[in-house]
């Protein structure tokens, strides 16, 4: 193989390394996020959980994209590769097309994750940390204090009771807010992996087409080859054939003129 066809095939070879490490990752990434999910509605549902959910989305997002891309130009670097042969250029078509089939598989497991997560946070709200109520002291000094300070013990109570129900009100909207925009953010998320799953759909659709011509190509060009072979092999033939007539001929004469001398020698 020529030097610059060498290159070439490296470049390529490259190029297939990085997506296949970005689909590797993202389908650790994914695994991570499915056992992440597999938590909303337990006792360990938390907003914390619901913060590092969050975080996975993004954190996938930016993979998927990259990794969208990445395919993208490895297709455009295969398709232009004209420095090598296309038997050599077959072989990283084939291999593009196992890592988008790859991509494909981490992606539509990313797309039901995503909506197990949706389906989940709307039906389910985090769990609220306990908290200890802040219960006065009472002395025992008996009569009208302790009369008193039952009264005040109890007034406190009762602004207590009010203040929790107004904070787990409050509460409660905050959690509602954040599980509308957490519903939200998925749904934007889930569009933007079908649009990459339509990015991928046209570009298998290519990658084929472009399969098929090189093979196309492949087999013309053994055909030529093949005929080239059976013209060098007529023409050996020929040759072969003209110089056993030469031959024939060079005989013949040299008989001739041994008859005719012995002829003219009586």
């Amino acid at each position: 193989m020529p030097r610059s066809s060498a290159s070439a095939d490296d470049d390529l070879s490259a190029d297939a390394r990085a997506v296949s490490s970005l689909v590797f990752q993202m389908t650790t990434h994914v695994s991570a996020f499915r056992r992440s999910v597999d938590v909303l509605g337990t006792g360990k549902d938390t907003r914390e959980l619901r913060a590092q959910l969050h975080d996975q989305r993004e954190r996938l997002g930016v993979m998927a994209r990259d990794a969208s891309l990445a395919v993208k130009r490895l297709a455009q670097a295969v398709t232009n590769a004209s420095d090598v042969d296309e038997e050599t250029r077959a072989e990283h078509a084939g291999r593009h097309q196992k890592l988008v089939k790859d991509f494909h598989g981490v992606l539509k497991d990313f797309q039901k994750a995503q909506r197990t997560c949706a389906e989940r946070e709307s039906t389910f709200l985090p769990q609220k940390a306990k908290g200890r109520a802040n219960y006065g002291t009472m002395d025992d000094d008996g009569g009208a204090e302790e009369a008193g300070q039952a009264l005040l013990q109890e007034q406190r109570q009762e602004q207590q009771d009010f203040a929790q129900v107004d904070g787990e009100l409050e509460y409660n909207n905050a959690l509602i807010e954040e599980r509308e925009r957490g519903i939200m953010e998925i749904q934007q998320q889930i569009g933007e992996v079908n649009e990459i799953f339509q990015d991928l759909a046209v570009l298998v659709n290519e990658q084929g087409a472009m399969i098929d011509d090189i093979e196309a190509n492949i087999v013309s060009t053994a055909v030529r080859t093949k005929d080239a072979q059976k013209e060098l092999t007529k023409a050996d033939k020929s040759q072969r054939a003209a110089r056993n007539r030469l031959i024939c001929i060079v005989i013949a004469v040299l008989v001739a003129l041994i008859v005719l001398i012995l002829f003219l020698l009586q």
